[in-house]
C-alpha cells in the first residue's frame, strides 16, 4: 500500500521531462487510490489559456500497488474511477 505523497511522486516521475506540473490536489481520492491531473508549467506561471494543455488525461494511481493508469478525456474522471472500482480497468465497466 502506498501513501498519497508516494502516489503523487509516481505521477511526477511519469510527467518528468514534459515541462508539466502535477496538480497537488487530487481530482478524486478513495479506497481505490487517487486521480491526479497535471498542467503545463507555463500555464501555471502565466494563467493564460494559450499556455494551457488541453486533452491531457489524468492518472489514476492504485493505492494497493502504486500502478498507474492513464484515464480518458471523453468523460468525467469519476466515470473512469467507477469502471476501475467495478472491473479493475478504468476503460471497461465489466471484465
Amino acid at each position: 500500500m502506498i501513501s498519497r505523497s508516494e502516489a503523487a511522486q509516481l505521477v511526477r516521475n511519469e510527467i518528468e521531462g514534459f515541462d508539466c506540473v502535477l496538480l497537488e490536489e487530487p481530482i478524486a481520492e478513495g479506497a481505490f487510490g487517487w486521480v491526479f491531473g497535471y498542467q503545463s508549467a507555463k500555464f501555471i506561471e502565466s494563467g493564460s489559456f494559450s499556455d494551457a494543455l488541453f486533452g491531457n488525461a489524468p492518472f489514476l494511481v492504485e493505492r494497493e500497488t502504486g500502478r498507474l493508469h492513464v484515464l480518458g478525456t471523453a468523460r468525467p474522471a469519476q466515470f473512469y474511477v467507477d469502471n476501475f472500482i467495478k472491473s479493475g480497468d478504468p476503460h471497461r465497466a465489466n471484465r
